[in-house]
């Protein structure tokens, strides 16, 4: 699929709309695997392959701080991140919001889409530290 042409924005069109109203659930559905599971349906890699298997905060934050914390852990795996606020459609990005927490979302213009409490939350682009393409 080529980046931004009619199949691949139909395609994360449809991705973000398949999770929409689907909450946040630690494993399979929170930030990472959320913003995982775009980059492996692009590329046809799971980049977290090797961080799966958590099912709660503790043993995410586990996972994470063996990996040196989540933006370590997405370099890693995805190559030296861009400014956030230089991320495009369909960039994974890491965004700071709520009470400060950090989360990996999706860019989908404006904002970065992220996993919540009862759906997607729209974080605006401005609060995105860090991005990288896709």
């Amino acid at each position: 699929m080529k980046r931004h042409s009619t199949e691949w924005l139909a395609a994360l069109d449809a991705y973000v709309g398949d999770h929409a109203e689907r909450p946040f659930a630690w494993g399979p559905h929170d930030c990472c695997t959320w913003a995982a599971g775009w980059v492996q349906q692009v590329r046809g890699a799971d980049p977290m392959a090797d961080l799966r298997g958590y099912d709660t905060a503790l043993s995410a934050g586990r996972v994470l701080a063996s990996a040196g914390g989540l933006l370590a852990a997405v370099t890693a795996r995805m190559g030296p991140p861009i400014a956030g606020t230089m991320a495009q459609i369909g960039d994974v990005a890491l965004v700071r919001h709520g009470q400060g927490l950090l989360s990996m979302g999706i860019c989908i213009g404006p904002y970065i889409a992220a996993p919540g409490q009862s759906g997607l939350l729209m974080v605006s682009i401005a609060r995105a530290e860090a991005a990288w393409r896709v």
